[in-house]
């Protein structure tokens, strides 16, 4: 049979209270401590998350930056267009004398200056206009009686043309297409393969028709202030 000392036992309950000690203090304190390992945690996450915000709010207002300053590029540009070339904006004033006719409109009537048909849509363009597109019978007999006024045997070249197209396939400056019933008596007639037709109005004749003929010919002619300035 073993014996065990006085000393030894005490040694004994010494260890073991001490450990049971520790372990009360664990178990009165676990609660607390990993609530506070999370805060700490939480924090962190809240701090990532505030500062993700914050470099999504720059990314977005950088973004909205960009936006608009796109938008105001694409505003100030205009449309292609696959006629002629437009102003580039309204002229403040036109140096031109124009004339206002019956339909609402002002047009230049070039008496007395004679040029061909590329050289009368150039002077229009960087006067602000466009050469004439009568696309009805009433606005096509209104610039024939007012030109029939400067000058009764003269030719007035208009916009229409077949430029870059089938032959006899004639468009206005915007690219609309002329309208048969515009047409004199078995006209158009002058065009054809290797040729560059264009139209105009002959004050010679009574009534007012479009004739075409070759587009070098030098002629009077008439511009026609946009509708968008007026």
């Amino acid at each position: 049979m073993c014996h065990i000392g006085v000393e030894e036992v005490k040694k004994m309950v010494e260890t073991c209270g001490e450990k049971s000690r520790r372990n009360s203090y664990l178990n009165a304190n676990i609660e607390h401590l990993l609530p506070e390992e999370l805060l700490s945690e939480v924090q962190e996450m809240n701090i990532a998350l505030r500062e993700a915000v914050r470099e999504q709010g720059e990314f977005r207002d950088f973004m909205k930056k960009k936006l608009a300053d796109l938008t105001t590029h694409l505003e100030g540009r205009k449309p292609v267009m696959r006629g002629d070339k437009k102003p580039a904006k309204c002229p403040p004033t036109i140096s031109l004398p124009l004339t206002n006719l019956r339909n609402g409109k002002k047009y230049f009537f070039s008496n007395p200056n004679h040029l061909n048909y590329t050289e009368s849509k150039e002077f229009c363009r960087k006067h602000g206009m466009h050469l004439a597109s009568p696309k009805t019978l009433t606005d096509l007999s209104y610039l024939h009686e007012k030109a029939k006024e400067f000058n009764s045997r003269s030719a007035w070249y208009l916009s229409g043309s077949d430029i870059g197209r089938e032959p006899g396939y004639f468009r206005w400056h915007d690219d609309s297409p002329v309208d048969e019933d515009l047409w004199g008596l078995n006209e158009p007639n002058n065009f054809g393969k290797g040729k560059q037709a264009c139209t105009y109005i002959n004050t010679t004749h009574s009534r007012s028709h479009l004739f075409d003929q070759d587009c070098s010919i030098s002629w009077f002619f008439i511009c026609e202030y946009s509708e968008k300035c007026n």
